[in-house]
C-alpha cells in the first residue's frame, strides 16, 4: 500500500514538473520588450507606444509572455510624450 502512494505521488510530480516546463519555455514577446524600452527615450516613446500595441495583439493571438510589459511601455510611452510636449510648450 505504501508503495503505491509513492508510485502516485511520484506521477503527480513529473505532470506538474512537465507543466512547468512547459511553461517556462514559452518566451516573452520580442515586440513588448523593444516597445518597453523605446517608450523611455523622449523622442523614440511614441514609436515605443505603437510596439506595445502590437505586442499586446501578438500576445492575445500566440499567448506567449510579456503582457504586463507591454501595457507598462504603454503607460510609460504616454507619460514621456506627455512630459515631452509639456517641457516644448514651456520654452
Amino acid at each position: 500500500m505504501a508503495k503505491k502512494k509513492s508510485v502516485k505521488k511520484k506521477q503527480v510530480s513529473k505532470k506538474i514538473n512537465k507543466k512547468l516546463q512547459a511553461k517556462s519555455k514559452v518566451n516573452f514577446n520580442a515586440m513588448a520588450i523593444a516597445g518597453f524600452v523605446l517608450s523611455f527615450l523622449n523622442w523614440f516613446a511614441i514609436l515605443g507606444i505603437v510596439l506595445c500595441a502590437v505586442a499586446l495583439m501578438q500576445i492575445k493571438k500566440s499567448n506567449q509572455r510579456g503582457r504586463k510589459l507591454a501595457i507598462a511601455g504603454i503607460v510609460i510611452g504616454i507619460l514621456v510624450t506627455y512630459g515631452t510636449v509639456t517641457g516644448l510648450l514651456h520654452f
